[in-house]
């Protein structure tokens, strides 16, 4: 029989600590520095500055969404090209990113009091709590020939109904529709750019202040935030005062339902508006025929205003606000009329970004040249994106204004959204949206209208920093955590220092860049100009 070999108690006492101790340790699966908790550690936050939220998508998707190739280039109107997919911003740009646009030069922007999304740059100001509960786009921008980025059937939310996109549009405290969330209005700041006769009744003689024009075009996801906030406008600066223009294209999606139930609702609103479908197809990635109705689309919107047969009335001095397709807020839109006329410009510009990578990149770099006729970043003859962060590399004035949230001077700009004078489309001189001639540098229309604000000495073009966009709810959302909402900036301006000192004369050059990188020149900046 097998004798069992007594071990003493302590040893036995020992081997069953050291076996507990080993249990907890695989238990825990601990290591220096960390904390046991009973919640698994959040690397990113599902709340965004207060109740600016960002719902419904997976990391694997995120992370797909945020790092998509970019096209390639000469495939925007209005507003830029395509990254190249070799994009790399590279450790040694990428350490000179981390500094916020403010404190770049010394300036506090105001403190945040609630948590944000992790950057490498330091962290913008919180915006007053939304009244909306921002949501991820329903699709990813995938530009197609010009700025404004067109939806792909495989991100498109699933269809309700045009009642729900109609509620949201005109209501904007409705959740029907998940979307970008927006600060309340600054009343007290844009109350002035009501006109003294503004009132609620329409009557047989009223006479428009303000156009809105729009292109539209299988937008369907973005369209409760953008109409949403043009009609918010409009009901603030008065429906009496205000007309809608849509230009309705070729739709993909359900574009064309949900305007067609929505006019009947704007009518009731007292909202007047004109929508026009069109034919006209724009679906070409290049070349001087798709820029040619890329230009009849603009000018379609703006025939209320043009047109010898139209039966509305503006007033001499009146605006017009065209936007892209673009996640705007209403103090975005507001900013931009009250910026040209604080400034006296002839036309105010936005800022619009694209994501090609964790951080956001400059977008319409195809369209913008600045006072001194270059690009707004330097692209060289390879195609290279990789300076896309060093914006103004080469103009200290327009560097250090841009960094300090400033107005400045531009030669042309676009950037999704702009406000401009009427008297620059009407009258003996009107300008209209065009191609290049022959001989002329292949560029977009803006940057052919921007060209021919000068030639006619209306050259009073500014570009708004405090005003930032993007082209879907979801990186809209993010750009609003990056850059800040327009309205947490402007309490901290100094109005003195915002006024600009206009140069009269246009840049001799400007730098053409007419779809291939390796063909960059520098022309007249009046050759073709009429």
């Amino acid at each position: 029989m097998l004798q069992l070999k007594r071990r003493p108690l302590g040893v036995v006492l020992a081997s069953l600590f050291f076996l507990a101790v080993i249990v907890t340790l695989l238990h825990f699966d601990t290591y220096p520095g960390r904390e046991f908790t009973s919640d698994p550690v959040k690397t990113e936050p599902d709340e965004v500055q207060g109740k600016l939220t960002i719902q419904g998508k997976t990391k694997k998707e995120s992370r797909r969404r945020m790092g998509s190739p970019h096209p390639p280039p000469g495939t925007r109107d209005g507003g830029g090209l395509r990254l190249p997919t070799s994009m790399n911003y590279g450790a040694n740009n990428e350490s000179r990113r981390t500094t916020d646009d403010a404190n770049h030069l010394g300036i506090r922007p105001p403190q945040s009091t609630s948590s944000e999304i992790s950057r490498t740059r330091a962290k913008t100001p919180t915006p007053a709590p939304a009244t909306v509960t921002a949501a991820t786009a329903a699709v990813e921008p995938t530009p197609t020939g010009d700025s404004r980025p067109t939806s792909t059937s495989s991100e498109t939310k699933p269809w309700t109904s045009a009642v729900q996109y109609v509620q949201a549009i005109m209501d904007p405290a409705s959740s029907a529709i998940e979307r970008m969330a927006c600060p309340a209005l600054d009343t007290p700041r844009y109350t002035y750019l009501k006109p003294p006769h503004a009132h609620s009744n329409i009557t047989s003689q009223q006479q428009y202040t303000y156009l809105f024009a729009l292109d539209l075009v299988t937008v369907e996801p973005l369209l409760p935030r953008l109409l949403g906030s043009v009609v918010e406008v409009i009901r603030f600066l008065g429906v009496s005062n205000c007309l809608l223009s849509i230009v309705e294209g070729p739709n993909k999606d359900h574009t064309s339902e949900i305007l067609k139930a929505l006019s009947p609702t704007l009518k009731s609103a007292g909202i007047v508006h004109e929508f026009v479908s069109s034919d006209v197809d724009t679906s070409a990635k290049v070349g001087r025929d798709r820029i040619q109705k890329l230009a009849e689309l603009r000018n379609k919107a703006l025939e209320p205003l043009t047109s010898e047969n139209s039966k509305h009335k503006f007033v001499r001095d009146s605006t017009v606000v065209f936007l892209n397709d673009v996640a705007i807020c209403p103090n975005d839109i507001l900013e931009l009329v009250h910026q040209k006329k604080f400034l006296g410009a002839t036309m105010t510009c936005a800022m619009d970004w694209t994501y090609s990578g964790k951080d956001p990149t400059f977008y319409d770099v195809w369209i913008a040249r600045t006072i001194e006729g270059d690009s707004f970043f330097d692209i060289p003859p390879d195609g290279s994106w990789n300076d896309a962060w060093n914006l103004f590399w080469n103009n200290g004035d327009t560097k250090e204004r841009f960094h300090l949230h400033k107005p400045f001077q531009v030669f042309s700009c676009w950037n999704g959204a702009v406000a401009f004078s009427s008297e620059a489309v009407t009258g003996k001189d009107a300008i209209k949206f065009r191609a290049h001639r022959e001989g002329e540098c292949h560029q977009g229309e803006p940057q052919m209208f921007c060209k021919d604000l000068w030639f006619h000495g209306l050259g009073r073009i500014a570009v708004i920093p405090t005003v930032n966009l993007e082209y879907s709810d979801h990186t809209g959302t993010l750009i609003k955590v990056e850059k800040g909402h327009t309205s947490q900036w402007t309490p901290y301006e100094d109005q003195n220092l915002n006024q600009i000192e206009w140069v009269r004369d246009p840049p001799e050059m400007v730098r053409c860049m007419p779809g291939d990188y390796k063909k960059q020149e520098w022309r007249s900046w009046y050759e073709g100009a009429e």
